[in-house]
C-alpha cells in the first residue's frame, strides 16, 4: 500500500464558516477568499441558528467562523456568545457593515478573535483573508504548545525524566517538575549548582563537576551516568546530558541577523547557560546487573554435577541476584498416586520465618496448581487464598516459578503484593536456566545408565561383541569374541576386518562393510572367519552403525556367534530329511505292493477256496467252523482271512501313523454304536454307561481316526473275551473309557500290548492296539490300562480329551 505524503502545516486545508443573512454577500465573499488562499474551503449559512447547527452537528468543526452582526432572530454578538459556550478557543471574526465602538466593545467582551468592518472594494477581502490566516495560525500554535507541554509532563512522569538549566556565572539551577521529582525537591524549593552537585555520590561528584566545566569551556555536549542520592533518601542511577546554549538560543532578540557576519571578538562567546536532561536508569541498570549475574549463574549451572548442587545454586541466585530473600526450591516426588513437592533447598531467611518448610501436595496447594499449569504466578496475599497451605502464615505475598516436571521455585514476603511483573520476568530467566540444568543432569544420568547397561551387555553378552571405528578397524572386543577368534583385544585393536575373514569371502564381506559404512544396509551377514590358530569357522554377524546428527558414521557395533556346529547340524538334518524322504518313498512302494501285489493273490485264493467248499459236499455239509481243525480247507480259509486283516492293519499303520486331519465335534454315544455295528461281534454285547447323560455330549476328534480306535478296541475285546463278552463304554470327567468282561491284561503286559505285532490271541494280528495307541497319541490323549474291578476284564481309559457343550 502506498502512503500519501504528509502535508506541512502551510498545505493543510482551512475550513471557514461564513454566516450572513444576505446570500449574495456570502457567495461573493466565499469566491474571493478561496481565490486569495487555495487552502480555504468556505461553507455558508444565512442565519446564526443555521450556523450553530453546522458547527455542532458537523463531524469536523470549522477552523474559523466569519459572521455578520445585524441578522434576524440572533445578532452576531449573541451568536458569538453561544459559540464561546461550546468552543471557547474557536477563532471568531465579526465581519459587519454596521461598525461602532459600542459593537466593537461588546464583541471584545464576548471574546471575539478579530473585528473587521465591511468596506467597498476588493481590498477588504484581502484583509479578511489575512485576518483569518493569522487567527487560525495563532490557534494552531496555541494548541501545539498545549499539547507539547502536556506531552512533556506525561513523558517526564512515565519515563522518569526531567530537564534543568544551569547558569554557570550565577550558579542558579532551574528544574522541570520531572527533575524535581527525581531529586526529591519540593515545588517551592531551589538548589544552587553547588548544592545540586552534592546530591551525587561522593565518589561521583568530581566527575560531575568536571563534566559541567568541560561543557562550559568547550561548548560541546557531555554525558555521564552517576549515582544520585536524592533528598528523599532514595538512591538512583541517572543518565545526564549537558548541552551548552548559544546566545541566539537564549535571547529572543539576537543582536545580529543570520545573514550578518560576526566580528572576530564575537566569534568566541563564553558559555554561561547549560541545558540538561536527566533520566532515571536505576531499574534498567539493576536489570542489566541482574542479567549479568544470571549469565554467570547459568555458567555455574552448566558445570554442576549433582541435582543438589543445581538446586543450591538456584536458591542462592534467587536470594542474591533477584533479591528473593525468603525462597525455597521443591522437587516433585510421586508417592502413592499423589505427586508431592518436597523442599530440597531453602534460604536461612525463609527458615527464620517458618518452623519448617512444608511438603506440598500438587492436588491441594497453590504451588501444586502453578506446577500443574506450568506457568509462573503471583499471589498478592496467601492468607486470603482458598488453597493456602497455611492460612496463618507469616508470608503474605508469593511468586511461583514452575520448573517443568522437575518441581517449583517459590519466593515469599511478609508484605502483601510485594512482587511485580519485573520480578516475574527475571524469575522466569532463572527458572529456565534451572530447567536446562536439571534436564541436562537427567540426560547425563540416562546416558551413564545406558552406557553402563551397554558396557555390561557388551562384556557379559553370550555372543561375541566387537566395536569398530569409522574405518571398520577393531576398537574393542569382549571375552566371548576373544574365545571365538583366539586373539586378545590388544592383538586386534587397530587391525582391519580383513584379518579374520577367509580369502573366499573377502569380496563379499568387503561389499557388506562398504554398504553399512555408507549407512546403506549390510547389517546382517554369514561368512567364513579364520581364527588365530588358522581354523575356519562359519559365523553369523549382526552389525549396528552409530552416526552423528549429520549421518556420518562414528562407529559400528557387531555381535556374532560361531554357527559352525549349527551349520553341521543343519547339514545332518538335511541328510536325515533326505533319508526319511527316501524311506517314505520305499514305504509308499511297500504299501503299494502290499495293497496290490499281496491282496490280489489272497483274494484269488480266497475265491478258489469258496468254490472248493461249495463243490465238496462233505466239506460244505458235514463240517462247521467249529470243526475247522479237522479240515484243511477250513484252516486255509481262516489263514487267508487273517492275512487280509494283517494287511489292513499294516496299511493303517503305514498310511495314517500319528496324523489327524479334521478335528470336529463328535457325538460320543452315536459314534460308540456306529462303530459296534461295523465290527463282527457275533453274540457279544455292547452297553453304554448312563446313556442319557451322554446324549448331548460331544468330544473334539478326527472322526475317521476315532472310528479306527473304537473298532480295534471292540475287535480286541471279542478276540480275547470270546463270543459272549460284554463291552462297556462311557464318559469320565476328563475323557472316556472302553472296558470288557474278558480275561483282562496282566500288569506285566500292559506296556507291551501296544507294541506292533504283540498279541496273545491265536488269530490276532498284533497291530490293533498299536493303532489304538497311534490314534490316541495323534490327538494328544493319554491311555491307562487297568482291569475292571466290577466286571473283570480290561479297561482302557483315555484322558486329556476336549469336550464341547
Amino acid at each position: 500500500m502506498r502512503l500519501s505524503p504528509m502535508r506541512s502545516e502551510s498545505q493543510q486545508q482551512i475550513l471557514v464558516l461564513h454566516v450572513d443573512d444576505d446570500p449574495s454577500v456570502t457567495d461573493l465573499t466565499g469566491r474571493f477568499l478561496e481565490r486569495e488562499d487555495n487552502r480555504f474551503s468556505v461553507e455558508t449559512a444565512i442565519s446564526a441558528t443555521e450556523g450553530l447547527e453546522r458547527i455542532i452537528e458537523s463531524s469536523q468543526p470549522p477552523d474559523c467562523v466569519v459572521s455578520d452582526y445585524d441578522m434576524p432572530e440572533m445578532d452576531g454578538i449573541d451568536f458569538l456568545q453561544t459559540v464561546r459556550g461550546e468552543y471557547p478557543n474557536l477563532p471568531f471574526i465579526l465581519f459587519t457593515g454596521k461598525g461602532s465602538e459600542e459593537i466593537a466593545s461588546d464583541a471584545i467582551s464576548a471574546g471575539v478573535t478579530d473585528y473587521l468592518q465591511k468596506q467597498s472594494g476588493t481590498e477588504q477581502y484581502e484583509l479578511l483573508t489575512n485576518r483569518i490566516q493569522n487567527a487560525v495560525q495563532t490557534q494552531h500554535q496555541r494548541h501545539r504548545a498545549e499539547r507539547t507541554d502536556e506531552l512533556m509532563r506525561l513523558t517526564e512522569f512515565a519515563g522518569d525524566t526531567g530537564g534543568f538549566e544551569i547558569n554557570v556565572d550565577t550558579g542558579e539551577v532551574l528544574m522541570t517538575d520531572g527533575c524535581r521529582r527525581l531529586v526529591g525537591l519540593a515545588d517551592d524549593a531551589t538548589l544552587s549548582l553547588k548544592e545540586a552537585i552534592k546530591l551525587y555520590h561522593p565518589d561521583d561528584q568530581p566527575e560531575v563537576r568536571q563534566a559541567v566545566n568541560r561543557a562550559a569551556d568547550t561548548g560541546e555536549q557531555t554525558q555521564g551516568s552517576w549515582r544520585l542520592q536524592a533528598l528523599d533518601n532514595t538512591d538512583r542511577i541517572v543518565d545526564v546530558t549537558l548541552t551548552p546554549a548559544i546566545p541566539s538560543q537564549i535571547s529572543p532578540h539576537p543582536s545580529h541577523s543570520m545573514s550578518e557576519e560576526k566580528t572576530e571578538d564575537e566569534t568566541e562567546t563564553d558559555i554561561t547557560i547549560l541545558r540538561g536532561a536527566i533520566h532515571d536508569v536505576t531499574d534498567s541498570h539493576q536489570r542489566e546487573q541482574q542479567l549479568t549475574e544470571l549469565n554467570r549463574v547459568s555458567k555455574d549451572l552448566l558445570t554442576a554435577e549433582t541435582q543438589q548442587e543445581v538446586v543450591d545454586i538456584g536458591v542462592t541466585a534467587a536470594r542474591d541476584v533477584l533479591d528473593f530473600q525468603a525462597n525455597a526450591l521443591h522437587l516433585s516426588v510421586s508417592e502413592t498416586g499423589d505427586t508431592q513437592l518436597v523442599p530440597v533447598a531453602q534460604t536461612d531467611e525463609l527458615m527464620s520465618l517458618l518452623d519448617e518448610v512444608p511438603t506440598l501436595s500438587v492436588s491441594e496447594s497453590i504451588a501444586g496448581r502453578a506446577y500443574q499449569r506450568g506457568e509462573p504466578d503471583i499471589i498478592e496475599d496467601a492468607r486470603q487464598h482458598p488453597n493456602a497451605h497455611n492460612p496463618t502464615t507469616n508470608l503474605r505475598g508469593h511468586v511461583y516459578f514452575p520448573l517443568a516436571e522437575h518441581g517449583i521455585l517459590i519466593a515469599g514476603s511478609t508484605e502483601k503484593a510485594s512482587f511485580d511483573d519485573q520480578d516475574l520476568a527475571v524469575g522466569e530467566l532463572l527458572a529456565g536456566a534451572l530447567v536446562a540444568a536439571l534436564d541436562r543432569l537427567d540426560r547425563e544420568q540416562t546416558a551413564r545408565r545406558r552406557a553402563k547397561e551397554l558396557s555390561l551387555f557388551f562384556e557379559e553378552s553370550p555372543l561375541g561383541a566387537v566395536q569398530w571405528d569409522d574405518k571398520c578397524q577393531f576398537k574393542r572386543v569382549n571375552r566371548q569374541a576373544e574365545e571365538i577368534l583366539g586373539y586378545s583385544e590388544s592383538e586386534l585393536r587397530g587391525e582391519s576386518w580383513e584379518l579374520i575373514v577367509a580369502d573366499t569371502d573377502l569380496e563379499r564381506v568387503g561389499n557388506a562393510v562398504d554398504s553399512f559404512l555408507n549407512a546403506d544396509g549390510g547389517s546382517h551377514i554369514i561368512n567364513s572367519n579364520v581364527t588365530k590358530a588358522g581354523e575356519t569357522l562359519t559365523c553369523e554377524w549382526h552389525n549396528r552403525v552409530v552416526t552423528d546428527a549429520d549421518g556420518t558414521v562414528q562407529s559400528v557395533f557387531s555381535s556374532f556367534e560361531d554357527i559352525s556346529a549349527r551349520k553341521q547340524r543343519r547339514t545332518e538334518l538335511q541328510e536325515y530329511k533326505q533319508e526319511l524322504e527316501a524311506q517314505n518313498e520305499r514305504l509308499a512302494e511297500f504299501t503299494g505292493i502290499v495293497s496290490h501285489d499281496l491282496r490280489n493273490p489272497l483274494a484269488v485264493a480266497e475265491g478258489h477256496l469258496e468254490l472248493a467248499m461249495t463243490q465238496t459236499q462233505d466239506v460244505g455239509n458235514n463240517y462247521t467252523d467249529g470243526d475247522a481243525n479237522g479240515n484243511h480247507i477250513i484252516k486255509a480259509r481262516h489263514a487267508i482271512e487273517r492275512c487280509q486283516r494283517l494287511i489292513e492293519d499294516l496299511l493303517t499303520l503305514a498310511r495314517d501313523g500319528d496324523r489327524v486331519d479334521d478335528i470336529e465335534p463328535i457325538r460320543f454315544d452315536t459314534m460308540i454304536e456306529e462303530c459296534w455295528e461295523t465290527v463282527e461281534t457275533t453274540t457279544a454285547t455292547l452297553t453304554i454307561a448312563d446313556q442319557r447323560s451322554h446324549s448331548d455330549l460331544y468330544i473334539k476328534a478326527d472322526k475317521s481316526r476315532l472310528k479306527q480306535l473304537l473298532e480295534n478296541l471292540y475287535r480286541n475285546a471279542v478276540e480275547h473275551g470270546g463270543d459272549q463278552v460284554t463291552v462297556s463304554a462311557g464318559i469320565m470327567s476328563d475323557g472316556f473309557y472302553v472296558s470288557d468282561t474278558g480275561p483282562g491284561v496282566p500288569k506285566s503286559a500292559r506296556e507291551k500290548i501296544f507294541n506292533a505285532g504283540y498279541s496273545t490271541a491265536e488269530n490276532g494280528t498284533g497291530f490293533g492296539l498299536r493303532i489304538v495307541k497311534q490314534v490316541a497319541d495323534a490327538h494328544g490323549w493319554e491311555i491307562d490300562v487297568t482291569n475292571d474291578t466290577e466286571q473283570g476284564g480290561a479297561r482302557f481309559e483315555f484322558t486329556g480329551v476336549q469336550f464341547v457343550d
